[in-house]
């Protein structure tokens, strides 16, 4: 069976214009889920794939919200024995390239989640130094003020 898979977009695509994108693909059923931060259709979708089932969908963001959630659906689709075919990026599940972007997406989330630490300790060294500044100014206010 050939599913087609879409999801308003906060880029401004609508279910529509996926539809009318992808629809050359030979779509046998239509899931449209109608809120961006909802994926209840597409997690139901992968319960009842089946081998040889094929997933057709605009791109990555239109089936995940994070590279860790997209990494987690393309290998719940694998294991039922199913395809995922991202249209925008031109890429399938199936094919050997999507190994290479296994790899490259958890290089990514290791890479995220290195930069969000390294942004938070510079956030934290950044109230330090302002605390000291301000404690620094207030020392000094206070020294003029008592001369």
């Amino acid at each position: 069976m050939i599913f087609g898979y879409t999801r308003n977009l906060p880029s401004g695509l609508t279910n529509v214009q996926q539809t009318q994108l992808i629809e050359s693909y030979g779509i046998e059923e239509w899931i449209h889920e109608t809120k961006y931060h909802q994926n209840e259709l597409l997690d139901k979708l992968i319960e009842k794939t089946v081998p040889g089932d094929k997933i057709i969908t605009f791109s990555f963001s239109t089936v995940a919200h994070s590279p860790e959630h997209l990494l987690s659906i393309i290998e719940d689709i694998k294991i039922k024995g199913g395809t995922l075919f991202f249209h925008h990026q031109k890429i399938n599940s199936e094919a050997p390239v999507v190994r290479m972007l296994d790899n490259q997406i958890r290089m990514f989330i290791d890479f995220q989640s290195e930069a969000n630490s390294l942004t938070t300790e510079s956030r934290k060294d950044a109230v330090k130094r302002e605390r000291n500044h301000d404690r620094t100014t207030t020392h000094v206010e206070e020294t003029i003020r008592n001369q």
